[in-house]
């Protein structure tokens, strides 16, 4: 049997192998943009691309108090561009609840926000139905309460017209069957408290339904009361009926907001918002048809009437089956601004909104005898170097002519002597400090609109295409506040080296000549650095206490009302009760370790939390390359007879894909679903999560991307009173981008 700490070395090594491969420069359909504040209620939007790309992009859909400038710019950065919107006018800045929409070609977006106070937020997201919605509370996020959260969800349930027609055809199929105000209030308390049923359901694990398979069940209710209606049955045999409609609506909302990006713990106040507004709404549309209903005469044609709303919701459920309700899911963007994006067509690039400047794509070779790229991470400054290998014959001492060849067997010379003499000039200083690299290396690449790409395998070199790419990797303790790199060798007095900084929020180009030979970037962001690995603590459970007091109240009142003991007063008294639980419960809960409950298991939505922490603990140990600090920061989430193995399967699979020096970085680990928590048995529990990784890696100033998902389910336990992985089982794999 495989061991347990092998799966999970295995696993994270798959991992890296799949989310990032530098050695293939493909286009995954990601664009790596940034979002920069400039003071003034002013913001420029920037985005790199190759010049093939220039009619992929239109001009990005901003909040309607913002003025769009007229036409973008363009700058070369590299062997690609930089395309710049700038937008402004606005005394309100951009805050959470508004929305940028990108009208781009792409797949996805990975956008680093920098504001003007030095803080920075990176998030990558994917495309919707015509564009890529930019919700601004993820750039700035907001610390919101539980009652926030239900407030700010109050409207969600009407944003699906389809399904709120089916909402209503249910109501008047209430409507029918109650034939009064007291009947239709009284069965409508009951689709309510299916609403709160599926809340409990969902906090405690039910899993979320389809909305089709929702609106469906609403479709079907509404028919199923019609029909009743016309042979006259029973209120109290309708409640099952209403109950289980409220239950599915509730199930449907659910996984609405599943794929909404919030938080796990925010999903049931979330839940109880949405669910609120949908009864009040209806509840305002089912007394006012009501009063109607009482209008028409008995007889003929208020079983017409009936049989007509039937006939509608069965049309309704073939509605939702056949066609399913796609919602563009682009929160805080208005529909008109939606609209503005459909304009677009983005297979050719045009469009209603007018067309954007053309750049001259740049030759598949470089232009200068030389280009060198500076990168700054914060636990690493990398310089990478592409030499004309035609210009460089003399300093390298390479005999040949015009049409001469270097064969593999003699290529590691000329990759070596090429490394001797970047590491020799390149005279880089950290933070005043002359610092001598980790890591060099050097390979033959190839150059094209999409990047450089390293040789799989030697071929033969002709001297006057061939390009070198040195690279030359130096660690550092914390970020840097400056770094300088000169470059000496130039093959003429006339000759010119295209630079090119790249930090976490931008990158420029500069000019170096044997006049001005060195490449300067200062670091002014605040939260410019690696972050913290932190212990997920064990917490006691936490309870939501008042709701059971609540719910035992009402069941007694209940149970008295039924054996008419306390006769009308005390239904009264359970539905209050109950309408009061279902209120406290997404918001009131106390933490109790109760006795005989060692080893719980909790919801699925700490659970969510839990399994967040431990893996990104997991994933942003390896942003360090000195091999103790990663098992410390190892050893914070995964138990001690597994951190070799994680280490050493990690470091062979970055090693095995490090092509160029450069080193793959998980950028976002995003718990998707978590269909089931149980104990273990062994003071523990056994978490089936799915997540997603976004991992991306800058090779000679070309970022490469990778995006995956995965189902697993994870041994967790507590140790000293924090959480950590003592196992993992990988149950699928697949590669999103």
């Amino acid at each position: 049997m495989i061991s347990l700490r092998s799966r999970l070395g295995c696993f994270l090594a798959v991992l890296f192998l799949a989310t990032v491969q530098p050695s293939i420069a493909d286009d995954v359909g990601i664009t790596s943009a940034r979002l920069i504040e400039l003071g003034e209620g002013g913001y420029a939007l920037e985005a790199d691309i190759s010049p093939r790309m220039v009619a992929a992009l239109r001009p990005p859909v901003v909040p309607g108090r913002f003025t769009l400038a007229e036409r973008p710019t363009y700058r070369r950065v590299g062997v690609g561009l930089v395309v710049r919107y700038e937008f402004g006018g606005s005394e309100q800045p951009l805050q959470a609840g508004d929305a940028l929409l990108l009208p781009w070609a792409r797949s996805a977006v990975l956008l680093t926000a920098r504001w003007r106070n030095g803080t920075v937020q990176r998030a990558m997201f994917p495309r919707r139905v015509v564009s890529i919605p930019i919700p601004i509370e993820v750039l700035k996020p907001v610390e919101r309460t539980a009652v926030e959260v239900a407030r700010q969800h109050f409207g969600l349930g009407f944003e699906r017209l389809q399904w709120m027609a089916l909402r209503a055809l249910l109501a008047l199929g209430i409507v029918s069957v109650a034939g009064g105000t007291r009947r239709a209030f009284r069965l409508l308390l009951v689709y309510a408290g299916g609403h709160a049923l599926a809340m409990v359901g969902v906090d405690l694990g039910v899993p979320p339904q389809p909305p089709e398979l929702a609106a469906a069940g609403l479709g079907i209710a509404a028919a199923l009361l019609a029909g009743s209606a016309l042979r006259d049955e029973e209120e109290v045999r309708l409640w099952p009926l209403i109950l289980a409609a409220g239950g599915v609506d509730g199930l449907g909302m659910a996984d609405v907001l599943s794929v909404s990006g919030l938080d796990p713990g925010n999903v049931v106040p979330a839940l109880f918002g949405t669910l609120v507004g949908i009864d009040l709404a209806l509840l305002a549309f089912t007394l006012f048809a009501a009063v109607l209903w009482r209008r028409v005469p008995a007889g003929r044609l208020a079983d017409g009437v009936t049989v007509g709303l039937g006939g509608l919701a069965a049309a309704g459920v073939i509605a939702a089956v056949s066609t399913g309700f796609s919602a563009t899911a682009e929160a805080g963007i208005d529909p008109a601004d939606r609209m503005a994006a459909a304009r677009y067509d983005l297979r050719s690039g045009t469009g209603a909104g007018g067309g954007a400047g053309r750049a001259t794509p740049p030759p598949r070779r470089l232009e200068e005898s030389a280009m060198i790229f500076l990168t700054i991470e914060p636990q690493e400054v990398r310089v990478e170097v592409l030499l004309s290998l035609q210009d460089f014959l003399e300093p390298l001492r390479i005999d040949g002519g015009p049409g001469s060849v270097a064969p593999p067997e003699v290529q590691g010379e000329i990759a070596a002597r090429a490394r001797r003499m970047v590491a020799g000039t390149i005279e880089l200083a950290i933070d005043g400090r002359e610092a001598v690299p980790l890591l060099a290396r050097t390979d033959f690449v190839s150059v094209a609109a999409t990047g450089v790409t390293t040789r799989r395998e030697p071929v033969p070199e002709p001297l006057d295409t061939a390009v070198l790419g040195v690279s030359l990797v130096y660690g550092v303790d914390r970020p840097p506040s400056g770094v300088t790199a000169g470059w000496q060798v130039f093959p003429t007095p006339t000759s010119v080296v295209p630079a090119v900084w790249t930090d976490p929020t931008g990158s420029e180009r500069v000019t170096l000549t044997p006049e001005q030979p060195v490449l300067a970037w200062a670091n002014d962001l605040s939260s410019f650095g690696t972050p913290p690995i932190e212990a997920v603590a064990v917490r006691a459970p936490r309870w939501p206490l008042s709701s059971m007091v609540l719910v035992g109240l009402a069941l007694a009142a209940g149970v008295g009302s039924v054996q008419r003991r306390w006769g009308g007063p005390a239904l009264a008294v359970a539905v209050v009760a109950v309408s009061v639980a279902a209120t406290l419960y997404p918001f009131v809960r106390t933490e109790v370790a109760l006795p005989g409950l060692a080893g719980w298991a909790p919801s699925r939505s700490e659970a969510a939390e839990i399994v967040d922490g431990l893996l990104t603990n997991v994933y942003r140990s390896f942003d360090l390359r000195d091999e103790e600090a990663i098992y410390d920061r190892l050893e914070v989430s995964v138990t001690g007879d597994q951190l070799a193995e994680v280490y050493l399967e990690n470091r062979r699979a970055l090693e095995l894909e490090n092509r160029g020096g450069a080193r793959a970085r998980v950028d976002e680990v995003e718990i998707l679903e978590v269909p089931s928590v149980r104990r273990d048995g062994e003071g523990g529990f056994r978490v089936v999560a799915t997540w997603k990784v976004s991992g991306s890696v800058n090779h000679f100033g070309h970022v490469h991307y990778r995006q995956n998902r995965y189902d697993a389910a994870l041994d967790l336990i507590a140790v000293d009173g924090s959480w950590k992985i003592r196992g993992i089982e990988l149950l699928d794999e697949r590669r999103l981008l």
